[in-house]
């Protein structure tokens, strides 16, 4: 990881690109490849003929070679890395046997992964209590550790070449959201969760009650941004949804996808949600700012 994290001027890392789906929603990818010399090829299942799209992202890349698969067996069955970014799923991908030895899987979120829960020999996340409320977390809490504890040599990393490995890489925004929900409950706006609620996510919801209250909020996230922070975020339709959304993203540059940011669909209760960023200091920035915008626009007193 260190490594990586030093050599990211090696990185493949094409445009963001926006994916529209047959019944009106959309997602956005952002592709990123590292390359090494033991490379072999990148398997994906292939999806309404939009996975051509992220490989002409890569199309001159001679080093990097895509195979296309039908099914979720051909894709996970002897892949050395697993790599996933489905958020909802009814039942498990795979059965157990098709996770080699020595694997290592990266999904970002538990579902369609339940069973990696109950065999897989260790289990490494941003922070335990992100991961504490997951159906099988008693079983497989004797086998988990903090990332942090693995770099700061308190902990080992993997020990061997057969570990089946699992990684919940949540990001360590969750003391940016407890503080954003204490900050705010104070000034008398209900926040889910609330101050002291555990947390198994990084979204923090507030609800601020009003139209020019969502958009106060966004601009001072905005403000906080290290890209486009004299922008300011307005309203607009947005395809996929009933109502205006204002979305304040000005920090999607740093290298993952938790950076700092608001947004929220302009109707009743009003409520925005914000995502906490890579580090403390930014995250209070663009909270103590976001309070500023409210308070210029003569919505809060202090």
């Amino acid at each position: 990881m260190d490594e990586a994290l030093r050599e990211k001027s090696g990185y493949t890392l094409p445009p963001k690109i926006h994916i529209s789906q047959q019944d009106g929603d959309y997602y956005n990818v952002m592709p990123c490849i590292y390359k090494r010399g033991n490379l072999a090829m990148v398997k994906m299942i292939g999806r309404h003929g939009h996975e051509n799209r992220i490989m002409d992202l890569f199309r001159q890349d001679p080093d990097v070679h895509f195979v296309l698969c039908d099914t979720y067996e051909e894709v996970i069955g002897d892949s050395d890395l697993v790599i996933s970014a489905i958020t909802k799923a009814t039942e498990n991908f795979v059965t157990d046997e098709y996770f080699k030895e020595g694997c290592t899987v990266i999904p970002i979120c538990t579902m369609g992964f339940q069973n990696c829960d109950l065999f897989f020999d260790r289990v490494f996340t941003d922070e335990i209590e992100q991961i504490r409320g997951f159906k099988y977390f008693d079983h497989f809490a004797p086998v988990t550790t903090n990332v942090t504890d693995v770099l700061n040599g308190v902990a080992p990393g993997r020990t061997d070449n057969v570990q089946r490995i699992l990684v919940y890489n949540y990001g360590i925004a969750i003391h940016d959201l407890v503080f954003a929900a204490n900050i705010y409950e104070k000034l008398g706006f209900a926040c889910v969760p609330n101050a002291t609620e555990s947390r198994h996510d990084i979204i923090q919801a507030v609800t601020l009650g009003s139209r020019e209250a969502m958009v106060a909020f966004c601009k001072g996230i905005q403000s906080a941004a290290p890209v486009d922070s004299y922008v300011t975020p307005e309203p607009w339709a947005m395809p996929g949804y009933e109502s205006e959304v204002i979305m304040a993203a000005g920090a999607f540059v740093q290298g993952a996808s938790i950076e700092l940011s608001a947004d929220g669909p302009i109707r009743p209760p009003y409520a925005v949600y914000f995502q906490g960023g890579l580090t403390w200091f930014h995250a209070k920035l663009g909270i103590l700012m976001s309070i500023q915008k409210l308070l210029d626009a003569g919505i809060i007193e202090m």
